[in-house]
């Protein structure tokens, strides 16, 4: 493993380490990746003992960041990737971590990266949201048997889930293709429907169109994370919160109102139960290093499955708080800050585009018409003429507005969260 590196947040140094020296220099603590935004800590120079025991304890919170990074090896295909790329299969914090830098920890989803400090290399140079894709698709989607070694600078390495799936471009756009290997490709069509009932309403989300490769039913997304932007898990917006002792749940409500509640909602309705915290989370604007929205929903591929199968999963664990609270629970909870607006229009669209799914859709009516937070429901048998709900694009646009230089600033009067 290289001995050094920066950790950079696009071109910006926020902070260095040297593994043999026992050395992390901090350059910007409000640039940190938000898991260990509060665990790195200067060390006293003053005490030698104190300095190096601090900064093993910093060198080790930064490993297990790169480590974190990588694939898990639960994915689907996740060890031919590895064999295509030539990667060691050893699951160690070590092995990950060494992954992790060796492919610069270059992600889609955010603009963290690991620069060498002899390297001249720019953002621009590294950032797969515009740089050729070694695609292996063939073996991260389809599951084929790797034939040829790969080269490393494929975003397959950095992407999390445990479905198989892989990045592919289409002109200028970056796009995730995602299947299973149910029987029918059941989560793969739950994830389409769900993303059409999620059109019906103004919640901000990521649209899965249904494609085809080889013999496999896929999901296909455009990448939702836009340029000077970061993508940050729950998760680590949790850590932060319990770094500074401060109730997660109580300051995300605070900060960001209904669009946060609006989660325990729809996945009430749409009987999501795999809303854990590394399946939805925040923007985060990379010159501020603040989270300025929810980010759009994601990942439904577990929603509506108990419909498929007629079964009710409200007393299930929920995942979103990272607590016991049912899926019905956090519902109660979240409801009173909630509010949703659903477009009878396109829910009729909806229901004559899939009628080999009439008692699906009966179904989640049925719990809409239980909440007290949804503004124009379909009154059935009667089209209301409401407008058309925004679409992702320009939910996002109206959080986000691009500015000179590319940064971004808030329109819809959320403060940027300052907490942390």
């Amino acid at each position: 493993m290289q001995k050094e590196y920066y950790l950079m947040l696009e071109d910006t140094p926020v902070l260095y380490m040297h593994f043999d020296d026992m050395e992390v220099k901090l350059f910007d603590k409000n640039l940190l990746p938000f898991s260990i935004r509060n665990k790195i800590l200067e060390p006293n120079s003053d005490n030698i003992k104190e300095y190096y025991k601090q900064n093993s304890k910093n060198l080790e919170l930064i490993k297990d960041f790169a480590a974190s990074r990588v694939l898990s090896l639960s994915r689907e295909n996740a060890k031919k990737i590895c064999t295509a790329l030539s990667l060691s299969q050893d699951n160690s914090t070590q092995n990950r971590a060494e992954i992790c830098f060796s492919c610069k920890g270059v992600s889609l989803t955010d603009s963290y990266w690991f620069k060498e400090p002899d390297s001249n290399e720019k953002w621009a140079d590294v950032d797969l949201r515009h740089k050729h894709l070694a695609e292996i698709i063939d073996i991260a989607l389809a599951g084929e048997q790797p034939t040829v070694t790969a080269n490393p600078d494929c975003p397959e390495l950095t992407t999390k889930g445990l479905f198989q799936k892989c990045w592919i471009r289409e002109n200028d756009d970056v796009y995730l293709l995602k299947s299973d290997r149910t029987k029918n490709f059941i989560n793969t069509k739950a994830e389409i429907l769900a993303s059409d009932i999620l059109d019906c309403t103004n919640i901000p989300h990521v649209k899965y169109e249904e494609t085809r490769y080889k013999d496999l039913t896929v999901c296909k997304c455009k990448n939702f994370v836009p340029e000077h932007i970061s993508f940050v898990e729950a998760h680590d917006v949790m850590e932060c919160c319990k770094d500074n002792h401060v109730d997660y749940a109580s300051v995300m409500i605070k900060t960001f109102g209904k669009d946060f509640a609006n989660i325990a909602v729809i996945d009430y309705i749409l009987q999501n139960t795999d809303r854990h915290d590394q399946n939805y989370g925040f923007l985060m604007d990379n010159k501020s290093g603040k989270l300025v929205c929810v980010a759009p929903l994601f990942d439904h591929n577990l929603a509506l499955i108990a419909d498929f199968q007629e079964k009710d999963v409200s007393d299930t664990l929920s995942q979103m708080l990272g607590s016991k609270t049912t899926i019905k629970e956090c519902y109660d909870k979240f409801a009173p800050y909630a509010k949703i607006e659903f477009n009878s229009k396109k829910w009729l669209e909806t229901k004559q585009k899939y009628p080999e799914y009439k008692n699906i859709l009966k179904r989640v009516e049925e719990r809409i018409a239980e909440t007290k937070c949804i503004r124009k429901i379909m009154i059935p048998d009667q089209s209301l003429d409401f407008d058309d709900s925004p679409t992702h694009e320009q939910v996002r646009a109206g959080f986000l507005r691009q500015v000179p230089g590319g940064r971004c600033t808030l329109e819809d009067g959320h403060a940027p969260l300052t907490l942390f």
